[in-house]
């Protein structure tokens, strides 16, 4: 084949890869386009849902049309769809429970309905007694009904009633969904057997940020929510959020290297535990409509000896096990393990590799000397989270010496981060990690689920 007919094709198949990579970048680009659609889209209907309940509480009122009082029937309409979930009785400093469990009492908008004949009755009859009604529907608001039981002033009771906002908000809650809420308020809970709203115990301060309120919802069902002054106990929530690494750090607040080393007896004859480095790390929790996790990590590492073992005597000759256990967390180290001769000699005071060995009695040469080796390496370079580090040194056969006159056997270790070899190595790390809400959603380490209520009541979405 020709040098062009080679050029042509390779040209061509550069092309063809070019037109591949180009077309991935499009479909990459289409489906986050798509995706960020979606969650814009679902962001909206949430916002939409709570906008319509809001909405139709301010458009919600219930009335007398109709009043029987040789029967004691009360006709009642709305002026929407709507659902009675119960009725009180308020007088002075009493106030009754009207049992609705067993009775429907949704009203179709525009249509008026007669009440059943003895809820109908049991209206009369406190009304006698100077009790004043009130109806709570599922949207949260408390309505007087007002209705004289007397016929005394029929246009009385034929007249459109106040709407009290009972709440300040509802909403309709997912189960196992934790909300949170900016300021302090009290929690009710539809409760469908009882037929009315209950205080729920179970609301807390949020520890991320105390400015909010937290409570998890118990089942699928209208949560109502009222402005409270109420001191509550905090919500631990900090543990559900993965803090942001420092490299391969298990616990980004001790970055501490750990060292286990054992070496033969006369030296040590036990394992021992080094910790190299000092420092703070500090993490701090943000809220700003995101979960936001700083961590901030200031630590140094001094390069240089970290552990020494002297024996003031002569040592045999022989194979020595010097076993260290490097637990990391991904620093770049330097390690290395001598054997040195301490002598009194003012002038070389250690000499490396070498060691004291006996002694002979004789007056011309009083003392043996060996040479130290270390067979399979005496120095390790590497990042390795866990490492087994056999630095097994052999004290050869000695010789006769008359200076320098030896003190002590001594085993060194030294440690330093790479590049800085008897330096001090200073670790200066910010990172954050960023938990934004998808679909309305912040999801924790842990799959928990935190919706922010506080855009939906503050941003002029709930009713007054």
């Amino acid at each position: 084949m020709s040098r062009n007919n080679r050029s042509r094709i390779r040209r061509g198949i550069e092309s063809l890869y070019g037109a591949i990579l180009t077309t991935m970048l499009i479909i990459s680009f289409i489906s986050l386009y798509t995706m960020y659609k979606e969650d814009q889209r679902r962001s909206y209907e949430a916002i939409i849902n709570s906008l319509n309940i809001e909405y139709e509480r301010s458009l919600e009122n219930i009335f007398i049309s109709g009043v029987n009082y040789s029967s004691k029937q009360i006709y009642i309409s709305s002026s929407i769809d709507t659902e009675i979930v119960s009725i009180l009785a308020s007088r002075n400093d009493t106030t009754l429970y009207i049992d609705l469990r067993n009775t429907s009492l949704k009203i179709p908008g525009g249509l008026p309905i007669a009440l059943p004949i003895d809820l109908s009755e049991k209206i009369f009859n406190y009304a006698k007694q100077g009790y004043k009604i009130y109806l709570i529907t599922k949207r949260g608001n408390l309505i007087s009904l007002n209705i004289d039981p007397y016929m005394n002033n029929l246009g009385s009771s034929l007249t459109n009633n106040t709407i009290y906002s009972m709440f300040d908000y509802v909403f309709y809650a997912e189960k196992d969904v934790y909300y949170i809420v900016y300021g302090s308020w009290d929690v009710y809970i539809y409760n469908q057997s009882l037929g009315l709203p209950q205080i729920y115990p179970y609301v807390y301060i949020w520890d991320i940020n105390t400015s909010y309120t937290i409570f998890r919802a118990p089942e699928s069902t209208y949560i109502f929510l009222k402005r409270s002054y109420q001191n509550r106990g905090i919500m631990e929530t900090k543990s559900w959020f993965k803090s942001p690494t420092i490299l391969y750090a298990q616990d980004p607040t001790d970055l501490r290297i750990i060292l286990d080393v054992y070496l033969d007896p006369p030296y040590l004859g036990k394992w021992t535990r080094i910790t190299w480095g000092s420092g703070t790390t500090s993490i701090n929790y943000i809220y700003n409509g995101s979960v936001v996790i700083v961590i901030n990590a200031s630590w140094t590492y001094p390069g240089g000896l970290i552990a020494y073992w002297k024996y003031e005597n002569y040592v045999e000759p022989k194979t020595y096990n010097l076993t260290v256990i490097v637990r990391n967390f991904g620093l770049e180290l330097y390690i290395e393990a001598t054997h040195t001769l301490v002598t009194k000699d003012a002038v070389n005071k250690f000499l490396s590799n070498l060691a004291w060995t006996g002694v002979t009695g004789d007056y011309y040469y009083p003392y043996i000397f060996s040479s130290v080796v270390f067979p399979g390496g005496s120095k390790y370079v590497g990042g390795d989270l866990y490492r087994y580090l056999n630095f097994t040194f052999s004290i050869l056969k000695g010789s006769y010496g008359q200076t320098p006159e030896p003190q002590a056997n001594e085993v060194d270790l030294y440690i330093s981060v790479v590049g800085y070899v008897s330096k001090t190595y200073y670790l200066n790390i910010i990172n954050t990690t960023k938990y934004s809400p998808v679909n309305g959603y912040i999801i924790t380490s842990n799959g928990n689920k935190i919706f922010d209520l506080s855009p939906l009541i503050y941003y002029g979405w709930s009713y007054n």
